[in-house]
């Protein structure tokens, strides 16, 4: 065969693997990252009380239904995640949606969403980052922060840094209008407010709504004065390396995971379609 010939083969054999897609599970075993910040096995200290969702029902059910294995592998951290995405392939991924899609760029592998999971019974849905502030701080809305320290999360954490920013912007307050500082984590920035380093702070949603501002301060201490927009919180998506129709085996199996057929350990309503992400800025609440 000449080397044009080679090429043109090669080529070919690059795109059918590419149009029908290729199990990285030979042998029935899907391997799962899981980081989840309400899951018992990787929860942050700020929730660590509150978090108690397991996966196991999910998993036995996914198993049943589909005839794999699940290993489920826990990150406490986003960051840890997002670097086994780079160094490992992964079948699946149990995240924030806006971890994922960050993670996943930046490792240069595909992933697709298969279903949302809810919030418990009586808790808003969504991921969206919350202004705090000391109880007798002067700061009222978002639109006071100009001139005043702000911390922000992590870049990988958009509730906590791009969504906040947009929501300055949308005060009329430029990002170099406020002293900037990052926290890794939530409580670390309510440590700042308190130590007096900082005018507010931004930490998630599910912080804010499980107690995290009274794991190092008094309650009613520290108050929120204003959100971002929202974005879906935690997400399932699959390889875009495996087969299509085991994904949709995979999407049905977890999507009938509603009402009574919910895993008790799951704390959720059920599991929903996957909801789109928005922008940097997020989406109105309600929407």
């Amino acid at each position: 065969m000449n080397v044009k010939g080679f090429v043109r083969k090669c080529g070919e054999a690059v795109l059918c693997a590419a149009a029908v897609g290729v199990s990285l599970a030979a042998d029935g075993v899907l391997k799962v990252g899981v980081s989840d910040p309400l899951a018992k096995n990787c929860a942050c200290s700020c929730v660590g009380d509150a978090a108690k969702r397991e996966y196991e029902g999910w998993k036995a059910k996914v198993e049943k239904d589909c005839g794999v294995k699940l290993e489920l592998v826990y990150f406490m951290e986003d960051a840890e995640l997002a670097d086994a995405l780079k160094k490992a392939d992964f079948d699946m991924v149990v995240a924030k949606a806006t971890v994922l899609d960050g993670a996943s760029r930046a490792a240069g592998k595909e992933f697709v969403r298969l279903a949302d999971l809810q919030m418990p019974a009586g808790q808003e849905e969504g991921l969206w980052g919350e202004f705090v502030v000391l109880k007798d701080s002067p700061v009222k809305s978002v639109a006071d922060l100009k001139g005043k320290r702000v911390v922000f999360g992590p870049l990988l954490a958009v509730e906590k840094d791009a969504a906040p920013k947009a929501a300055l912007a949308k005060a009329g307050i430029a990002e170099g209008d406020v002293v900037p500082s990052e926290q890794h984590s939530c409580k670390s920035a309510i440590v700042e407010l308190l130590e007096g380093r900082a005018d507010a702070a931004v930490i998630s949603s599910y912080a804010a709504q499980y107690g995290c501002m009274v794991v190092v301060a008094a309650p009613g201490d520290v108050r929120a004065v204003g959100r971002t927009g929202v974005f879906p919180f935690i997400t399932f998506a699959a390889s875009g390396k495996l087969d299509a129709p085991l994904r949709e085996k995979l999407a049905k199996s977890m999507l009938e995971m509603k009402g009574s057929h919910v895993p008790a350990d799951m704390m959720s309503k059920g599991v929903v379609a996957p909801e789109a992400l928005p922008g940097a800025a997020g989406r109105e609440p309600g929407r």
